[in-house]
């Protein structure tokens, strides 16, 4: 039987390097009002709830509470449902985006049309974010930054297990 090797620690994001993604995402030349406040709310819903890729991109328009704070992840890896808590820093940032868009199925669409938005069109929004930050992320990292910022705001680790639907 060969021995175990070692598990890497999953890669996340400084603080200093998430406050730089932050900023270049706000300060960005996008198209229009819509696509700034569409990009600024998937960056930040990524980092403050530790969603999946694919959770968000199947994020419908009222599996979002605002009122509580809640936004309900239906059928998520594993067929898993759960509920993951709105940070106080993300919602100014939701409720901006969602107040000035129309009412949709899908909570992230593209902006020519009512479709979701595919992971192709997400990366090309993350990779044009990193190469104005000029620092490597992809969405995954950021659950990973979340996870580690959790752990170190000693959020209890069963607590945790549940948000990130593990």
């Amino acid at each position: 039987m060969k021995p175990k090797l070692p598990k890497r620690i999953p890669r996340s994001l400084s603080k200093e390097e998430v406050r730089l993604v932050l900023l270049h995402a706000d300060c960005m030349d996008w198209r229009n009002k819509e696509e700034c406040l569409r990009n600024r709310a998937i960056i930040r819903t990524f980092l403050y709830t530790g969603m999946r890729l694919s959770e968000l991109l199947a994020l419908k328009h009222d599996e979002i509470n605002i009122e509580e704070r809640q936004i309900y992840i239906h059928q998520g890896k594993g067929k898993k449902d759960r509920i993951v808590p709105i940070h106080h820093d993300l919602l100014p940032y939701l409720k901006s985006y969602l107040n000035g868009k129309k009412a949709a199925l899908f909570a992230f669409t593209s902006l020519r049309s009512e479709c979701p938005l595919t992971p192709k069109n997400l990366y090309r929004i993350i990779k044009k974010i990193r190469k104005e930050s000029g620092i490597y992320f992809s969405p995954h990292m950021l659950r990973h930054t979340m996870a580690k910022n959790c752990i170190e705001s000693n959020i209890n680790p069963f607590v945790l297990q549940a948000i990130l639907g593990h």
